[in-house]
């Protein structure tokens, strides 16, 4: 799980699938550059059918939770940009 705020940069390293959630109240405004030769890898997000983590609000707060229902076979990190 990567944390980024406006004006962060987030590099996807190959091999790797991605959500983007915007957890916040304004309009999401992003851009993606995208190699010709990346692959992604997004099997384990299709046989599950859910993202491992989402986010909540509690109390005027949001948290990024696991999400029970993701059988992982890695924990999740927690990443700042």
């Amino acid at each position: 799980m990567m944390e980024a705020n406006a004006g962060d940069k987030v590099c996807i390293p190959p091999d790797y699938g991605h959500i983007t959630v915007n957890a916040g109240s304004e309009n999401l405004v992003m851009a993606n550059w995208v190699s010709e030769g990346c692959s992604s890898f997004y099997e384990p997000i299709k046989v599950v059918g859910v993202a491992s983590c989402f986010v909540i609000e509690e109390d005027g707060k949001k948290q990024f939770v696991v999400n029970y229902k993701c059988k992982l076979s890695n924990p999740v990190r927690h990443l700042k940009a």
